[in-house]
């Protein structure tokens, strides 16, 4: 018995040896007080064990492994009663202790009994149930899912993959169509970390490659010692070598290179001096083969060779657009990926032409990355942008493009709807289809890593959120190092408060721990394990209202100790009727909890609007954030973060499921008349990687 809680599914046993009903009855409880339903029928052939690790990993996965008192233990109350000079010296003689002789030190308060907070059917997700074999084939699936996965998401895989049984998992793998390149060479790691044959991965990775730098990275993968090649295939030390290659391995490597990468040329030449020590290794000219020799002719340098980027950029300077059309669509995805550049290197009347050449090449590319370039049209008109690394790193920049005519701008989005429709209309037919209105605003997820781990919206994502009382943050964490203070790791988790025009009204954080209607619960610098450190913040949602307050930003600070990718930490949400009423952090009422995994110090993953009721999933950090950050200092920079990232404008769900409709079916105007029905209540916006997966 086994669950997947990304999904909301659990497994069934039929066990002979189940727990007894008072067992099973205590696990649908306890389940029920962590925000579960479970099917009564996953639960009667389970064994006590059983149910005893699926109690465990629901408990981490919603945080209640973790140990929350705050420094005020009876907050909220204890901070609104508490006299400003009490909480000055309270912070003073902590920070004192910690900073000047390294001893913790907090107020002893006695906690006062709080009134339980009931379960009700608002706070329960019901648990689907399925096979054990069919929860770990879904989690192993993920490796062919188009978006970067992240680390957190290959512990869960490799999990599964021992759980399921090292030969299906190799034959699942191997029949796996893979989309990503880093999936594809975490899958073969997997593989070779969980005892399979290294000739039997290698051998899997001759025949998943799809191009000869694919060959390149399983060769340096499986015969580089200590794998000094990075996933980019940039060196990790400054000698790459290479382990002798087996003949038989030799000969299949030089067979796939001559049967499918002969072509590649581009490919050869770019790697070409990582390819000649791959050529010294498997001695090429031994097989006698005319195109593989002619292969490595242009690694060695014998012939001269002109790639396909020098040739396009050489029309593009020359400014011969006819000639630079012709050459870009050979390689729609290169042109795809360069249209931006292109149409704003030509004038009016040529880039018009250009913007038209890619519409007739449009439907071969790929559609994520089609809907990626509608945005960056959409949103290229902007003064400012923050600018997202591939690493989940941002900063925030002026945009110094030049301008382009707005017709051909349109002109070039109106090629890339049409090239998503065209890619469309091999997909399976879906009769008459209703798409609902509340999906535009819901952006379709593109190929961008995550930089909260999670169950998650997409990244720009605005949903109702029915905050009517109170509003309150969380967040946990743990120091990197308890014997060694340099390991002591200082999470500050603030609320920014911001008016109708993105104004800073005001801000509660570790400086300034309440106003009229926030409350912060203290601020604690130091988080040994076993219990390590918890931070809240509350927003009485009507007090904020009247205080000219609309925007309310979860903002978090690493002040000292590293990144948020380098700290062991739980964050997120949750919607409360009666701050007082219940534990201080109850996990049925958390609405959304992630771990920030975002590689800089700032993390700015949410901002509510108390006007319009909803919340819009930001994903997104200040990241030029450094030592010492705070509320106090920075909220004018996070403010004008959430700004831009609010004014964006994206190829929405609703968007993509209509042109899949038009393209699939017939589009109707209710649900009454539809077979099939895409809204919130028939959707799982959460899973982002399923939205790809179908859609995509």
């Amino acid at each position: 018995m086994i669950v997947d809680l990304k999904r909301n599914l659990i497994g069934k046993s039929d066990s002979r040896s189940p727990a007894d009903v008072i067992v099973q009855a205590q696990f649908v409880l306890e389940m029920a007080h962590l925000g579960y339903a479970v099917p009564l029928q996953s639960v009667q052939g389970a064994t006590k064990t059983e149910l005893t690790d699926v109690l465990k990993d629901t408990k981490v996965f919603k945080g209640a492994d973790r140990n929350w008192t705050p420094f005020y233990p009876n907050f909220p109350q204890q901070v609104l009663d508490a006299s400003d000079a009490e909480l000055f010296i309270n912070a003073m003689v902590h920070y004192i202790g910690i900073g000047w002789f390294g001893v913790d030190i907090r107020p002893d308060y006695p906690v006062a009994i709080r009134e339980k907070l009931d379960v009700s059917p608002e706070h329960l997700q019901i648990l689907e149930v399925a096979s054990d074999d069919e929860i770990l084939e879904s989690k192993i699936k993920n490796l062919e899912n188009k978006v970067s996965l992240s680390a957190d998401d290959f512990a869960e895989i490799n999990k599964a993959m021992k759980k399921y049984g090292e030969e299906k998992a190799v034959a699942l793998v191997g029949s796996f169509n893979f989309h990503n390149k880093e999936n594809w060479v975490s899958a073969l790691g997997l593989m070779a970390d969980n005892g399979v044959d290294s000739d039997k991965v290698f051998r899997s990775a001759l025949s998943t490659a799809k191009s000869p730098t694919d060959l390149l990275r399983a060769i340096f993968m499986f015969y580089a010692p200590e794998s000094n090649v990075h996933i980019d295939l940039t060196p990790k030390d400054k000698v790459v070598r290479l382990n002798p290659i087996p003949r038989s391995v030799r000969k299949a490597i030089v067979f796939e290179i001559a049967q499918r990468f002969s072509r590649h040329l581009d490919d050869f030449y770019m790697q070409r001096k990582l390819w000649k020590i791959v050529d010294r290794k498997i001695h090429p000219s031994e097989y006698n083969s005319d195109v593989v020799n002619a292969v490595f002719d242009v690694v060695r340098g014998n012939v001269s060779y002109q790639t396909f980027n020098s040739r396009w950029q050489t029309a593009l300077r020359d400014k011969n657009s006819a000639l630079l059309i012709a050459t870009l669509s050979e390689r729609p995805g290169v042109f795809a990926r360069n249209l931006d550049f292109a149409l704003r290197s030509f004038p009016r009347a040529s880039a018009k032409k250009i913007a038209i050449a890619f519409g007739e090449v449009a439907n071969k590319v790929s559609p994520i990355v089609l809907a990626s370039l509608y945005n960056g049209l959409s949103n290229r008109g902007m003064s400012e942008s923050v600018i997202r690394t591939k690493s989940g790193a941002t900063t925030n920049v002026v945009n110094e493009k030049s301008e382009i005519d707005a017709d051909v701008v349109e002109s070039a989005k109106a090629a890339v709807l049409e090239g998503l429709r065209s890619n469309f209309k091999d997909y399976d037919a879906l009769g008459k289809v209703f798409v609902s209105e509340e999906l535009r605003k819901i952006p379709a997820p593109l190929q961008q890593r995550t930089v909260g781990a999670g169950r998650l919206l997409p990244r720009g994502s605005t949903v109702p959120m029915d905050v009517e009382d109170t509003l309150r943050f969380f967040v946990h964490w743990y120091n990197n190092d308890d014997n060694d203070w340099s390991g002591r790791i200082d999470v500050d988790m603030d609320a920014i408060f911001l008016n109708s025009s993105f104004g800073v009204v005001d801000y509660v954080s570790y400086t300034h721990l309440r106003n009229d209607y926030a409350t912060h619960s203290g601020d604690i610098t130091n988080a040994p394990r076993p219990n390590g450190a918890a931070e809240f913040v509350d927003i009485n949602v009507q007090k904020a209202l009247k205080s000219n307050v609309r925007y309310v930003v979860l903002n978090m600070n690493v002040y000292s100790g590293g990144k948020f990718s380098e700290v062991d930490n739980y964050a997120g949400f949750m919607l409360r009727k009666d701050a007082q009423k219940g534990e201080i952090f109850d996990p049925k009422t958390v609405n959304t909890a992630f771990t920030s995994t975002v590689p800089a110090r700032n993390a700015i993953p949410a901002v509510f609007d108390l006007q319009e009721k909803q919340m819009t999933w930001l994903d997104t950090s200040y990241g030029q954030a450094g030592f010492g950050y705070s509320a106090y200092s920075g909220h004018n920079e996070v403010a004008d973060t959430v700004k831009m990232e609010l004014d964006k404008s994206f190829l929405s769900m609703y968007d993509v499921l209509v042109a899949h409709a038009e393209t699939r079916g017939e589009l109707v105007d209710s649900e009454d008349e539809a077979e099939v029905v895409f809204s919130k209540d028939t959707m799982d916006l959460m899973d982002s990687n399923g939205f790809i997966s179908k859609f995509f």
